[in-house]
């Protein structure tokens, strides 16, 4: 068998973010780490803007939304599981707008009803 070191390379690299989307997703859907940890994900050895791009797209393709990624390797990046609960608040927050503004409403107050139901649940009982 015949390994070829780009392949294990790219394994590896998919692996990292495999079990970042994982670990997102263990954290409730959202997580902050810094941006040396997400370029050692990828094998780099410094952060530039196709670094910082090749991130983007790897987080991207497991459905991870993140903050704006920096080439400060000490920047604490947020990323969230896009379409969760917590995915949509923090999209619809960070972007103004009529529809986002009414995003945020219901979010807010779907969430209080959960929270009076519960209340309620255990008063009840």
């Amino acid at each position: 068998m015949s390994t070829t070191p780009g392949v294990i390379q790219v394994q590896g690299k998919r692996q990292q973010f495999d079990d970042l989307a994982a670990k997102v997703v263990a954290s409730g859907n959202v997580l902050t780490t810094e941006m040396r940890d997400l370029r050692d994900r990828v094998g780099a050895g410094k952060l530039g803007k196709y670094v910082v791009d090749e991130i983007s797209d790897e987080l991207k393709k497991r459905g991870l939304g993140h903050t704006p990624l920096a080439l400060d390797q000490w920047t604490p990046i947020r990323i969230w599981k896009q379409g969760t609960r917590v995915g949509k608040f923090i999209e619809a927050a960070s972007t103004p707008g009529h529809t986002e503004d009414e995003l945020l409403r219901e979010l807010a107050d779907s969430q209080a009803d959960d929270v009076l139901k519960q209340i309620r649940s255990l008063v009840c009982t």
